[in-house]
């Protein structure tokens, strides 16, 4: 294998190792995306029950 091969061989080898890590990322990123736009429409509901005049608490 001459060093021209070796050294691409390595560079592919670090870029498999980055995609890994990015994949990994991007499923964290999504997950985390989800649950806060879960949270989000929570708290919009919230909001909605108490400006509706209809369930005036006293």
């Amino acid at each position: 294998m001459s060093h021209l091969q070796e050294e691409q061989y390595q560079e592919i080898q670090e870029l498999r190792q980055g995609l890994g890590h990015l994949r990994e990322e991007n499923s964290t990123l999504r997950t985390r995306s989800r649950r806060l736009e879960e949270d989000l429409a929570r708290r919009d509901r919230q909001i909605q029950q108490l400006m509706d005049p209809t369930k005036v608490v006293l």
